[in-house]
C-alpha cells in the first residue's frame, strides 16, 4: 500500500478595519508558500496573520465565522 500525503493547509485571519474581519480563511496547496499566494491572490495584502491550524488561530476562542475556503485537500500518492 501506498503511502498518502496530505498537500500543505493553512489558516489566515483578518485583522481590525479589514473587510472581512472578524473572520478567517482555509487554504490548501503543495507548501507555506504557495498557501501564502494564493490567499495573496484572493484578497491581496488585505488579511492579518497566518497559522498552521483554527485552534492556532483562535478560531474558537473568538467565534470566528469561515469566510472561504481556497482549493480542496488532495492526496498524493508517491
Amino acid at each position: 500500500m501506498d503511502k498518502v500525503t496530505q498537500e500543505a493547509r493553512f489558516v489566515f485571519t483578518f485583522g481590525h478595519g479589514q473587510e472581512h474581519f472578524p473572520g478567517y480563511v482555509v487554504v490548501y496547496g503543495r507548501d507555506e508558500p504557495e498557501c501564502r499566494q494564493r490567499m495573496t491572490d484572493q484578497f491581496g495584502r488585505a488579511w492579518s496573520m497566518e497559522y498552521r491550524s483554527e485552534e492556532e488561530a483562535g478560531v474558537e476562542r473568538w467565534h470566528l465565522p469561515l469566510i472561504a475556503t481556497i482549493d480542496e485537500p488532495v492526496a498524493v500518492t508517491p
